[in-house]
Formats: C-alpha cells, sequence, structure tokens
C-alpha cells in the first residue's frame, strides 16, 4: 500500500514562497474529490491512483507530490521515520555540487566474500564519482571455505587461529594510492570484526591526510567496533563513522548515506 502524503493548503502556500525551478508550471488547478488536475491549462492525473484533494474539518488538503513536482520540487518520503523532506531543485542541486564535483580524489577500496559487500561499494562510487580499488587474495575464499557452521571451514580456522593467519593480497594497494584525499574501506564483518582479508590493505597503506570512512555488509551483526580497530591498526588518518548495512540492502539507502556525508 502506498503511503499518500497530504498537505494543508495555508502551509504549502508558505512553502512555495521558497524559490522554484525555472522551468516548472505557472498555474495549477485542483477540484476538490476530481483526480485530474490542469497543469498551464493541461489535464493531468494527480497520480495513478485516483488521488484527489480533500476537504477534512473543513480545511483543504492537497496531494503534495503532484504540486511539488509540477513546481519543479524535489520531495522525498523517509519510510524508516516517516518523514517528507521537499526542497527546491536548484537548492538540491547547490547543496549537492560540492560532494557531486569535489576537488577531493576519492577512493573505494573494499572487499567482497559474497558480492554484498561489492553491491553498496559501487553503489557508494557511483554516487560520487569515485575510484574502486578491489582487495583481492591470493587464495581467492570457495563457498565451503566461506561455510562458518563449518567447524572444519578455512574462515572457521583462520578465525580459530587470529595469530598465525595471514591473508596475502594479489596487490595492497593502488599505485596511485597517495593521492587519494578520502578513502572508503568496505567489508563483510566476520565475528563481529572487520573480515581480515582486508588486513594488510589497511597495514601497508599510510592513511595520513585523508578522510577514511569504513562501510560493511552483515546478515545481522552491527558495524561494532570494527571501524575503531581499523583505525588502530592503520594508525593513521583522519577515521569518521561507519556505515553497516544488511546483505540485502537498499541501494537508495547507500546512495542517500554516501552524498550525505560531509568530505570536503
Amino acid at each position: 500500500m502506498k503511503t499518500k502524503i497530504f498537505i494543508l493548503l495555508s502551509a504549502f502556500i508558505l512553502l512555495i514562497g521558497c524559490a522554484v525551478n525555472s522551468s516548472a508550471a505557472e498555474k495549477i488547478v485542483m477540484k476538490i474529490d476530481d483526480p485530474v488536475m490542469q497543469v498551464d491549462g493541461q489535464d493531468m492525473n494527480i497520480d495513478n491512483d485516483g488521488t484527489t484533494p480533500v476537504i477534512i474539518n473543513g480545511r483543504t488538503m492537497l496531494p503534495v507530490r503532484a504540486i511539488a513536482e509540477a513546481l519543479g520540487l524535489n520531495i522525498v518520503w523517509n519510510e524508516s521515520d516517516r518523514t517528507v523532506t521537499i526542497t527546491a531543485e536548484n537548492d538540491k542541486e547547490e547543496n549537492a555540487q560540492p560532494e557531486k564535483t569535489t576537488n577531493k580524489k576519492i577512493l573505494v577500496a573494499y572487499y567482497s566474500a559474497q558480492n554484498h559487500t561489492k553491491g553498496a561499494a559501487e553503489a557508494i562510487a557511483d554516487e560520487l564519482k569515485a575510484d574502486t580499488f578491489v582487495i583481492t587474495p591470493k587464495e581467492p575464499y570457495t563457498e565451503a571455505d566461506l561455510d562458518w557452521r563449518d567447524d572444519n571451514s578455512r574462515v572457521n580456522a583462520e578465525h580459530d587461529a587470529p595469530d598465525t593467519r595471514h591473508i596475502e593480497l594479489e596487490s595492497s594497494s593502488p599505485e596511485n594510492f597517495a593521492d587519494y584525499d578520502v578513502v572508503f574501506v568496505g567489508y563483510p564483518i566476520w565475528w563481529g570484526s572487520a573480515s581480515w582479508v582486508i588486513d594488510d590493505f589497511i597495514k601497508n597503506n599510510d592513511f595520513t591526510g585523508k578522510t577514511v570512512i569504513p562501510f560493511c555488509t552483515s546478515q545481522a551483526s552491527g558495524l561494532g567496533e570494527s571501524g575503531k580497530e581499523l583505525e588502530e591498526m592503520a594508525g593513521t588518518g583522519n577515521w569518521l563513522e561507519g556505515k553497516r548495512f544488511s546483505e540485502s540492502f537498499d541501494e537508495k539507502e547507500v546512495r542517500q548515506w554516501a552524498s550525505s556525508l560531509k568530505i570536503d
């Protein structure tokens, strides 16, 4: 069931006092209980569900999405906290501009055991126009290796012998690592910590002067202390608070998180 968003007419009049897109409609006509509105003289359905303006307790309530879009405004419904955010498109572009066209060079480095972290990493990289670096073990993990339910599996053996494990990588750093200002580090959570596959990437690179942002994917575990543990392992860099995403993450959520970060 889709959530319908209505707004009090008087409140909307105050709202549209903000700047609107130059291509916005000049005249919008709606009738109570009529699912068709006129936009600059052209009939248009308010939406595909037959939504209409209504009067509730003597107050005129308008379906805000149709009007906002006709006026070139941006409207976002957040299901998790049930909030509605409306901004002028030009304001949105101005706010997003520093993140989209920042002079800072961004790298998304990640290890993905079963493609969950890969999906989140690619969404971040695409959203921020960043480069990617795949942290790849020389000896890849098979599905059997990753079966933590099997006491004899590779991950269990490595987990039980932390002082002896060392995962050699194809490469522990991109050639131009020193050029990056911001580094995202992505990994799956293993036993409440970052997968040890990324240890050599963390230990063998100098993060001095860089902003470092950890992110992870997991079936149920949270980020926990994994970001702080990696920061201690690295010993350098300005590490920000990280983010955990579910293995069945919503790409929109990943993109919104990435674009909301203050990395300038």
